[in-house]
């Protein structure tokens, strides 16, 4: 069936009816008897210098990735400029937001490594975090122009200038991120909560330092990923590499951030129009902080999410 015979036409989903019946396999459905579990320390500081020290021999620390596993490459299409530096894989000396993986631990179940995970001892030296995205480096800049743009300005009626501030927020899915990497060999299986295989291949291969073609990436059903699963996370190399020297299966903990973060600050944030009446823009911007910060202050968000599972559990079935 080409493109053009099924614009416009509605195309049956292959997959609802096995997922429907419960037949679906997620990376938690993969049968690994034998697995043994990664679990990540992760920082509770936004910005902090730290020191870690072990529980046992089965702690992986940023000085045993160094030299061996390169952090992810970034290459911004034409017109992004990108900060070159690079997202650590684990915290070298310093943190730089909440979560961000410090350590990681290995043992014969989950529940023991994340309990390795707690007994790992970790010296925290807070320091001054940002908190205004203008004071601190810039991370991606984006301009895009074409034509004679200072002419259309000065030839334009009216300017508008206005200034935009997206909101903190994070995908709420139903699967958290999750590898299994399973070492063959000369070949290394792993096993992704993606959106895709190619592009995961291709990161583990860069990260890794190994070729392509000695790496296999299996993506199971996904339980959704928003974009948020286009690119690998950082535990996932960390995962395949420590696979690599250990004999048996590593997989890394699987828990999920789930709750919906909203910042009503940034969204109450002043869209300023200079207009040819200044007045005018003042009022406009006046009544969108007013909006703003009624329908998206915390209180409000977090009972409108308390009103919807009220609502389910009421209607669901006893």
């Amino acid at each position: 069936m080409g493109v053009a015979s099924t614009l416009g036409q509605p195309v049956r989903r292959r997959e609802d009816a096995r997922l429907l019946a419960g037949q679906g396999q997620f990376l938690d459905d993969v049968p690994m008897p034998n697995a043994l579990h990664m679990a990540f320390v992760r920082s509770p500081h936004a910005h902090a210098r730290v020191h870690t020290k072990g529980p046992g021999a089965f702690i992986f620390t940023a000085k045993d990735l160094a030299g061996r596993v390169s952090p992810g490459q970034i290459v911004p299409p034409p017109g992004l400029d990108v900060s070159p530096i690079p997202h650590p894989l684990l915290a070298d000396g310093e943190v730089r937001y909440v979560g961000q993986p410090v350590a990681a631990v290995v043992a014969e179940s989950r529940a023991r490594a994340e309990d390795l995970a707690e007994q790992v001892e970790v010296e925290y030296e807070p320091l001054p975090a940002v908190l205004d995205p203008r004071a601190g480096d810039p991370i991606v800049r984006w301009e895009q122009r074409a034509g004679d743009v200072a002419g259309g300005f000065a030839r334009a009626a009216h300017v508008v200038r206005t200034e935009r501030v997206i909101g903190r927020l994070t995908n709420s899915l139903l699967e958290g991120s999750g590898a299994l990497a399973v070492p063959d060999g000369e070949r290394l299986t792993v096993w992704t909560s993606s959106l895709s295989a190619h592009r995961p291949r291709a990161q583990l291969a860069q990260m890794l330092r190994r070729d392509e073609a000695s790496l296999r990436v299996i993506v199971p059903d996904v339980g959704g990923g928003f974009g948020s699963k286009g690119t690998l996370p950082v535990e996932t190399p960390v995962v395949a590499f420590d696979s690599g020297g250990l004999p048996d299966i590593v997989q890394h903990d699987r828990t999920g951030i789930l709750v919906p973060t909203v910042d009503a600050a940034a969204l109450a944030a002043a869209i300023t129009s200079l207009l040819d009446r200044p007045d005018r823009g003042a009022a406009l911007g006046a009544a969108g902080r007013l909006h703003a910060l009624a329908t998206f202050a915390p209180e409000s968000v977090a009972k409108r999410y308390a009103d919807i599972y009220k609502s389910a559990i009421a209607s669901s079935p006893q």
